[in-house]
Formats: structure tokens, sequence, C-alpha cells
């Protein structure tokens, strides 16, 4: 008997990094960052044969689990999908800056689609220029390294009496 197993999920990894240490652009990724896929279906099915993708129904959206020891990768295997088209919202990854507390510090969103992807051979080198792609297949895996930065912004605000006095004599009557 032969048997053929197949992955039937999509494997999607995100590698988050930002600016060197002491960069104003700097952001503070951590164990507390969070990683979702914003619109993202999480159930539907897939054709055995042809590995398609089927229809979808469900909750939308998909928290991303941290690798263990990593504070900077994320990973899932996540049901398979089109990034954008036939009446879905284009997924979105959205990651979640917080503090020690928890506190929500920053939060920066990236469009899937518009990410150009490297196409990589069974031992994970890449060849050639990247692409674009429009769906997440069954098998396949995606790696996306996502740089994080802020911009800095000066704001300077000073208050001060008008610089105009208007003296003038003027004749009220009543």
């Amino acid at each position: 008997i032969n048997m053929n197993f197949r992955y039937m999920m999509s494997q999607v990894v995100v590698n988050l990094s930002t600016s060197d240490e002491g960069s104003t652009d700097r952001v503070n990724i951590d164990g507390n960052t969070e990683v979702e896929i914003e619109n993202a279906c999480r159930d539907g099915w897939i054709d055995i044969h042809t590995r398609a993708i089927g229809k979808f129904g469900g909750d939308r959206g998909y928290k991303m689990t941290k690798v263990k020891d990593k504070n900077t990768q994320r990973h899932d295997a996540i049901v398979p999908q089109l990034l954008t088209g036939s009446g879905i919202t284009d997924l979105v990854f959205k990651i979640t800056v917080k503090d020690n507390n928890g506190n929500v510090t920053d939060i920066y969103r990236a469009t899937v689609k518009d990410i150009p992807v490297y196409v990589a051979d069974a031992n994970g080198h890449t060849t050639g220029s990247p692409e674009s792609i429009t769906k997440w297949e069954a098998g396949k895996k995606y790696i996306y390294n996502l740089k994080v930065t802020k911009t800095q912004i000066s704001i300077t605000a000073t208050i001060t009496d008008w610089e105009t006095k208007i003296t003038e004599d003027v004749e009220i009557w009543l």
C-alpha cells in the first residue's frame, strides 16, 4: 500500500525586527508583542485531491503563536485562503507592541498582499526575485520578515500673548 501524506494547511511564519539599539525609530519588540492576521478565515475546507481552497465560514482574525524562546518570531498553520478579492477584505498583519504591564504602546499594520514573497526550494534557499501572491496555498510555507520602525515626530508648542495690541479711543454714546 502506497500512502501519500500532504499538508492541508499553509504554514505562515513572521520574523520581526527593528532598528539597531539606540536608534530613534527603534520599536521595543519582545515577548509581549502580538501578531494577528486581521480578516483571516479560521475555518473552511480544502479539496483533498487538488488541495484547492473551498468555502470559508466562522470567525475572522487570527492571533499568531510565539515561537518558544524566540521573542521576535511568530508562526502557525493557517487555513489556505485568498489574500484579497472575491468579496474578502484584505488580510492584514497587525503588530501590537505592549509594555511590561501589558499596556499597548504602538500598533502597526501591513497588508499581506502588498508584501513581496521569495520562492524557496525544499532546503529553504531562495532564488530569483520576490513576487506578489494572491493566496496562501495548502502545503506551502510563507516566511515574512517584517522590520517595524517608527518615525520620529518632534512637536514644539509655545503659548504666547498676542503681539499686536490695539489701542484706540472710541466715543460711546449711551
